[in-house]
């Protein structure tokens, strides 16, 4: 079973979420967070397989919560699941630590696959937020 942390400000949002990831067959929500600084609390006291952070949190914003994390626990796979389709999001997140990113407009399905594909070691972006990375790394800037 992949052990997942939920951080979301939203309370239905998280039902949701823990919803899709226990009908997977193969994951289970271990803690769920309201905002950044439980979110970092409740990594160190539940040890996650996988972090799904959300970018719009009171307290400590996402970004700065992957950060932190990203400092704290390098071996985490961290998944960015938020509302913002802006470039500079993306760019940030992936600079920040996170292993993936997607647009809570993505298909339940989606989701598990993203979960999946950072617990495995790999890198998971929408064809949206690779387009802006791969932008970004074109211009060089």
């Amino acid at each position: 079973m992949i052990k997942v942390l939920l951080a979301d400000d939203h309370s239905i949002v998280r039902a949701g979420l823990r919803r899709i990831v226990e009908e997977s067959g193969d994951m289970e929500v271990i803690a769920e967070a309201a905002d950044g600084r439980a979110a970092l609390r409740l990594v160190q006291e539940t040890s996650p397989d996988v972090a799904v952070i959300d970018i719009s949190m009171p307290g400590l914003d996402g970004l700065e919560v992957v950060s932190q994390l990203h400092a704290r626990c390098p071996d985490l796979p961290i998944l960015i699941l938020t509302m913002h389709e802006e470039g500079q999001y993306v760019v940030r997140a992936i600079q920040a630590g996170a292993m993936g990113y997607m647009t809570k407009q993505s298909a339940p399905e989606q989701l598990l696959k993203a979960i999946r594909k950072i617990y495995g070691g790999s890198r998971y972006l929408t064809d949206e937020a690779a387009e802006i990375l791969a932008l970004k790394n074109a211009k060089g800037s």
